[in-house]
């Protein structure tokens, strides 16, 4: 309904706001007519004049028609008043073919278009203005304020008129970006940000655009160009074999190392029948970006004590191993530990110890840990350890096809199911399945153990591709603070994988930030409140689903048959009686819902980057069967004033994984349920306006066979959470 007042009445009603100078138009703020910088009644004046004449600069709701509706668009921008800083937000991405039609994302890699977009329903003001859009080297916030000057890396920014009428098309591709400079020495990436110049003068001011001025890692940068990481950095590797006191060892370093050093150190422990002269390939890879590794000879104690001793002696004994060519240049704060098999348990175990304060190590502490990573771990404890990585941050990776460390329920009393060493660790984890990879494709010579369809096989060259990029973007983010390579082992990787792998290859990632720090703002973990209708943050779920069912995740009878009965089949998450992981498990095959109460002590979301939660299709189950393939479904969040936004998973390529098609482990085809981590940035929710206020979230709901959505599944779901990034 239009209201029945005047514009003239509204500008007399508004005369206390009179100012006394008149100028010309700002293109930084839209309301300020009269170009003095104030907001004054001269403005409203002016709007009144442009709108008798037919003026199209008073078309404030961008119709193309001049309506009361554009006075109530400026009087609300007049109320919210002109920008007095540069506005801080995330512009740089990749468009989406369905809402929000726009992702905001990190990291690119060479070659990649990069666009940015700014969202006029959100932004009015920019509707029709023209501005320069720069791309610079990355500056820090304090450099920012040091210097405002825009220089354009390309030579000079590009003009753009901002007509769009809606985020759907306001994409703009940034030319040039595709011959972007990538890698930069021993940085895998090279950092830019992005500024949209509204007054045309050169400079970082009021009313201007900038994506790139945060202060933390996640947003030190408005986006980075990547190189292909799966390939060898700029360094020389030198292989000697050598020891320490503690044993055989090979070690790789760079040859520039006395120029380059102090580097820091990674630890590789091989696997049962395993040797370790086996991961050339993934030392040489980390020596040449800039990082010291040696691979030991295993004891198999199941006390850990491989990793932490040898860790130790490197250190203590730099002097004399291999001739004191380390000496004085290891940085022996950072260190990362990876392990296969065998190897991978003693490093789960040695963190366990480590970051419990069971073992002391002389020349280091658990603060210098940066990464325990392991390799198809046998997951079993030993010798009073669980083998619980900790709060160490914690990684592993694992293929699907694996006749050893298979994940069959079955298999060697519950040793070979390593998700539940993810699902113990508590430090920022996250975890790399691979599909078409067995157990020995991660070195250089073990048998071939392959168990699945011979059309997945992958091999051993692509896998160790996927490997070398995963280690390199795990080691520079954590062992370099490089914030946005995390994006390769977090973002869906049907919509972003690095170079040098295979498109065609499948791999599904689990990653959830430390819950130690208490940055995540946790809704339903499910590891309390075990009432359907009542979440573990303590608020109300409403359920809309068939046979919901809070179960412990593990799959208790031995077989991944599905039988009807065992609402938990194919859960390989838990094992032990201490494995306390549980989760939701439904299905569907009509329009229904699930809705977590968000209570109104957690609403206030507005500093959090992400929702975060997990989901798996199960295995086996007639309705995973009826539509094989990746499961998508719609994630609405409301406010506690009725407004709501809805997000189809599949905008972004992310959803739950079909199992993997292996037989075996009983009857049927499918293999163990493949938890994969969706993360909606929250801002997304906010496209075109939606209404929806993070301040005062009060509720997510997932909503399947609606939409875009799958029309019919079997979901596992956990870990519902709004993440901050680091």
């Amino acid at each position: 309904m239009r209201h029945a007042f005047s514009i003239g009445t509204a500008v007399a009603a508004l005369m206390a706001l009179a100012g006394t100078t008149m100028a010309g138009p700002n293109a930084t703020c839209r309301v300020d007519l009269d170009g003095d910088g104030q907001l004054t009644l001269f403005d409203f004046l002016e709007f009144q004049n442009l709108f008798a004449m037919g003026d199209l600069i008073a078309d404030f709701d961008g119709d193309g028609e001049l309506t009361l509706f554009d006075f109530l668009e400026f009087q609300n921008e007049f109320d919210q008043g002109c920008p007095v800083d540069p506005i801080s937000l995330q512009m740089g991405g990749v468009p989406l073919g369905e809402y929000p039609f726009f992702e905001a994302t990190r990291a690119f890699n060479a070659g990649d278009t990069v666009y940015m977009t700014i969202d006029p329903d959100r932004f009015p003001a920019i509707l029709g203005q023209t501005g320069d859009i720069y791309i610079v080297a990355s500056k820090s916030e304090a450099e920012w304020v040091t210097d405002p000057s825009l220089d354009d890396v390309r030579g000079i920014p590009q003009e753009h008129t901002f007509d769009a009428l809606s985020i759907a098309g306001a994409e703009v591709a940034l030319t040039g970006s595709e011959s972007l400079a990538s890698a930069n020495g021993l940085n895998v990436s090279t950092g830019y940000d992005i500024v949209v110049d509204f007054d045309g003068d050169g400079q970082l001011g009021d009313g201007d655009f900038i994506d790139g001025l945060g202060v933390l890692p996640a947003d030190a940068n408005g986006f980075s160009v990547f190189t292909d990481i799966s390939e060898m950095g700029p360094l020389t590797p030198v292989m000697i074999d050598s020891s320490s006191s503690r044993g055989v060892l090979r070690l790789n370093y760079p040859a520039e190392l006395a120029d380059v050093g102090p580097l820091p150190i990674v630890v590789i422990v091989h696997g049962g029948g395993h040797d370790y002269r086996w991961y050339d390939y993934l030392q040489e890879q980390l020596s040449s970006w800039g990082w010291v590794s040696i691979s030991v000879q295993n004891d198999f104690s199941g006390t850990g004590n491989r990793p932490l001793q040898h860790t130790d002696a490197l250190i203590g004994e730099q002097a004399t191993i291999a001739g004191g060519v380390l000496n004085g240049l290891l940085d022996s704060s950072r260190i990362v530990w990876i392990g296969h098999s065998l190897g991978g348990r003693e490093c789960n175990i040695g963190s366990e110890r480590l970051s419990e304060g069971i073992f002391t190590p002389t020349n280091y502490s658990a603060d210098d840990m940066v990464l325990v990573s392991s390799i198809a771990a046998n997951s079993s404890g030993g010798s009073g350890f669980e083998a619980a990585p900790g709060d160490i941050n914690f990684h592993m990776i694992w293929g699907s096809a694996d006749g050893d460390i298979s994940g069959s329920p079955s298999s060697f009393g519950g040793q070979t199911i390593p998700f539940r060493n993810y699902d113990r660790a508590f430090g920022n984890k996250h975890s790399t399945y691979v599909h078409g990879a067995d157990h020995n494709v991660f070195n250089c010579c073990g048998f071939r153990n392959f168990q699945g369809p011979v059309s997945t096989e992958i091999g051993r060259a692509e896998a160790q591709q996927i490997a070398k990029a995963t280690w390199t973007a795990l080691i520079k983010h954590y062992g370099e603070g490089n914030g946005d390579a995390i994006d390769y082992v977090t973002r869906s990787w049907d919509s972003f994988k690095p170079l040098g792998v295979m498109d065609g290859t499948t791999l599904v990632h689990m990653y959830r930030p430390s819950t130690v720090d208490a940055d995540s703002r946790v809704i339903d973990d499910f590891q309390s409140n075990p009432s359907l209708n009542t979440s573990s943050s303590g608020g109300s779920v409403t359920i809309n689903v068939s046979n919901a069912t809070e179960v412990r995740q593990a799959d208790a009878n031995g077989s991944l048959t599905w039988l009807g009965t065992e609402p938990s089949n194919g859960m390989n998450y838990a094992h032990l009686t201490t494995d306390t992981s549980a989760g939701l498990v439904f299905d569907f095959n009509s329009p229904s819902s699930i809705e977590f109460q968000v209570l109104p002590s957690l609403g206030n979301v507005l500093g959090y980057d992400h929702l975060s939660f997990r989901t798996c299709q199960g295995t086996r189950h007639p309705n995973t069967i009826a539509e094989l393939a990746p499961l998508t479904f719609n994630v609405t969040l409301a406010d506690g004033s009725g407004a709501t936004s809805t997000i189809h998973t599949g905008a972004y390529q992310a959803g739950a994984s079909e199992p993997y098609q292996r037989t075996g482990a009983g009857t049927g085809t499918g293999w163990q349920n493949e938890y994969g981590t969706i993360r909606i940035r929250l801002t997304d929710f906010l496209a075109q306006n939606s209404g929806l206020d993070l301040t005062n979230v009060a509720a997510i709901r997932f909503e399947f066979a609606q939409g875009n959505g799958s029309t019919i599944g079997r979901l596992g779901l956990d870990e519902i959470e709004f993440t901050v990034d680091r």
